[in-house]
């Protein structure tokens, strides 16, 4: 893992933790009630467990795949 990629997820991490915070605050500090979310229009409302629910969203996965992708192509080359 490069250093980028180690300020990325600290980054990420930090974001995360915020959202998870203000979801908590939105419904009186309930973890329940962050599970029930009835605000699915939220934009925060596949964050608010503090996690990435599938690779697809993590911009950390994408980024190291199009890497990958990238040094596969210059190899042919």
């Amino acid at each position: 893992m490069t250093k980028a990629q180690s300020l990325k997820i600290k980054q990420l991490s930090k974001i995360l933790k915020a959202v998870r915070e203000r979801c908590l605050d939105c419904s009186a500090y309930s973890p329940y009630e962050v599970k029930m979310c009835v605000m699915p229009q939220c934009s925060l409302y596949p964050y608010r467990f503090g996690t990435l629910n599938s690779k697809e969203e993590n911009p950390l996965v994408k980024s190291t795949k199009q890497s990958k992708r990238d040094s596969s192509v210059e190899e042919r080359e």
